[in-house]
């Protein structure tokens, strides 16, 4: 253990590097800054949940001293809290006592580890906690954020127009969609980092063999029915919001009901799509030309923006409700609760 706090203080300095990154305007400093909690998530993986903190501590503290403590707070928030928490979660197991496994979980000698499924499920949560907890940071003014993002959209849509004057009159629509997407599209890529993140982490650390847990196949990931109960609630959220009329616009409870759902509802859709990626690999399992259809599948999902966010989402759900992959042979699904 002493020599996980001592990696823990490497990786602490190692992460805050990456997070720094972002200073630099650059798509290497974007790139890095995503990667920011990958050592973190490496030291919790190998070594525990409380060699992760301290590394997540002295990232914080390093920034603070080094720039300011907004910058501090950010890593803490964005790039620390989700190792420790996530790995806590992945190292808990139990006897299995010969139970099948319902939820694609690893099982080695006898024991059944923290299911893949709910981890991703527990880093949505997260990720509507972090967005929440940098919009009330910022001053929790939800108007002066939507204009904020208002100006950003507009000088974007009129710098696109610029070759094709007949596109001005889209302006305003193109803010429009923008405004609503922007908080969503923000929790989806922090989701996203953060799953490639641990992802990455869980592969180095068990090729290096230093994980102290196994991993079951992507390809058998599910989560517990009851998980449509958080997707469809969000949705809800959002609609709910909705009977504001034009007042939900100006800040009101229903506005920020409805920037909630939508934080809530890119969280669980960004989930939803991962599953939905799962179904696919399971349902691909022993076809000729895997390798290529997976291949030409992850190459759309970067080329067409998000098109297929829905159809996998979709996919998912239908993989719920009627047990696609345990019908073509896979693991049964879990239990509706």
């Amino acid at each position: 253990m002493k020599n996980g706090y001592l990696v823990a203080v490497i990786a602490g300095l190692a992460a805050a590097a990456l997070q720094a990154a972002v200073m630099t305007p650059s798509l290497i400093g974007i790139l890095l800054f995503i990667l920011a909690p990958l050592p973190l998530f490496m030291t919790g993986f190998a070594f525990g949940p409380l060699p992760a903190a301290a590394g997540g501590l002295v990232g914080a503290l390093v920034l603070t001293g080094l720039i300011n403590w907004q910058i501090g707070f950010v890593f803490a928030v964005s790039a620390a809290i989700a190792p420790v928490f996530l790995t806590w979660l992945a190292l808990k197991h139990r006897q299995s006592a010969g139970t099948p496994s319902r939820e694609g979980e690893a099982s080695l000698a006898g024991a059944q580890w923290y299911p893949e499924g709910r981890l991703v499920l527990w880093a949505a949560g997260l990720a509507v906690a972090v967005m929440l907890a940098t919009f009330l940071a910022g001053g929790g003014d939800l108007v002066a954020l939507r204009a904020a993002t208002a100006g950003v959209a507009r000088r974007i849509g009129e710098i696109l127009a610029q070759n094709d004057p007949a596109r001005l009159a889209e302006i305003d629509a193109f803010v429009q969609v923008m405004v609503a997407l922007v908080p969503p599209a923000a929790t989806i890529i922090w989701h996203l980092a953060t799953m490639i993140c641990l992802w990455l982490a869980a592969r180095i650390v068990t090729v290096s063999k230093l994980g102290l847990r196994p991993w079951a196949p992507f390809a058998s990931l599910r989560f517990p029915f009851a998980s449509l109960w958080g997707l469809g609630g969000a949705g809800l959220l959002m609609m709910v919001s909705g009977l504001a009329g034009p007042a939900g616009s100006s800040g009101g409870f229903f506005a920020l009901a409805g920037f909630a759902g939508s934080l809530a509802l890119g969280a669980m859709t960004s989930a939803f799509m991962l599953l939905g990626l799962a179904v696919v690999h399971g349902l691909t399992t022993g076809l000729a030309g895997r390798g290529l259809i997976l291949a030409s599948l992850y190459l759309a999902l970067v080329l067409l923006q998000g098109i297929l966010l829905a159809p996998l989402v979709a996919l998912a759900i239908a993989d719920m409700v009627f047990d696609l992959r345990g019908r073509s042979g896979g693991p049964a699904p879990p239990a509706r609760t």
